[in-house]
């Protein structure tokens, strides 16, 4: 049976009980009547529901889970936002993936189109997008200015790619052996990373990682074998959280071809 891990705000998630009767519920709302309907739930249900604190948005719960658990982990888990439908998929497709039972980019969204050079739909949970952290000027930032500069300390042999294939909203059905083919302390320094405030941009930037997290596709640097050298090492990074968006650089060729029409407008008005 795959274990439902639900990471819910302000939406009614009674309706992704259909897909198992093994769930744990995180609950970041702000809205009364969604809260009180979810405490009586858990009483009259004993089902297990954590109030947790809005911060890191659902990546921070997935993070909780792993940590607390991460010895006794079910065999197969879906991390789910409550909203998931029809937000990011449809429930057909959450159904099919939970069927199949094994790693699933739970992700569908047929009215996102191909845009050359910036996004691609490769086939339904296979999105891809330019790896240029778009996001991160519109977002707190305290750590990291880019999804390169997290990547490259996390890994030891991280070449940076063009594109980046990943589920939006950081919805996942995860293996429990893929998760703990990491260590735990890696996941206890990104929780630290992206736990600061509500929708950091680190946050985005672990949304759009977490496949090459639970894959393993890169060898880990030492320090995410032990959690206080993990901190340590996120001590000395430079302060970033007043940075802003750099000025673009000047494109040469262009430079060097105005330059040339202002001579030649010169030359020819000496004519």
């Amino acid at each position: 049976m795959i274990h439902l891990v639900i990471s819910n705000y302000n939406a009614d998630p009674s309706y992704l009980f259909e897909l198992s009767d093994s769930y744990t519920i995180y609950d970041q709302s702000d809205d009364r009547k969604t809260q009180d309907s979810l405490k009586q739930l858990r009483e009259e249900m004993n089902v297990e529901v954590h109030f947790t604190e809005n911060l890191g948005h659902n990546l921070n719960n997935i993070l909780d889970y792993i940590i607390d658990n991460y010895d006794q982990l079910p065999d197969k888990i879906a991390f789910l936002k409550g909203n998931i439908v029809p937000r990011h998929c449809s429930l057909l497709f959450v159904s099919e993936a939970i069927k199949k039972g094994f790693y699933t980019q739970l992700w569908n969204q047929e009215e996102v189109n191909d845009r050359q050079n910036i996004q691609y739909v490769l086939s339904p949970g296979q999105f891809l997008e330019v790896n240029n952290s778009w996001f991160v000027w519109d977002a707190p930032h305290k750590y990291f200015t880019s999804l390169n500069q997290l990547l490259d300390f996390l890994f030891a042999d991280y070449r940076q790619a063009a594109f980046m294939n990943f589920a939006p909203g950081g919805n996942y059905l995860v293996e429990a052996s893929r998760i703990r083919y990491n260590p735990k302390s890696l996941y206890q320094g990104l929780r630290v990373i992206i736990g600061y405030t509500w929708r950091p941009a680190e946050a985005f930037m672990l949304e759009r990682i977490l496949p090459l997290v639970f894959n393993r596709t890169h060898q880990l640097k030492p320090h995410c074998f032990d959690f206080h050298t993990f901190i340590s090492e996120l001590e000395k990074l430079p302060e970033v959280s007043i940075s802003t968006k750099p000025k673009p650089k000047e494109n040469l060729q262009n430079k060097v071809r105005w330059k040339l029409i202002e001579i030649l407008h010169k030359q020819v008005k000496k004519i």
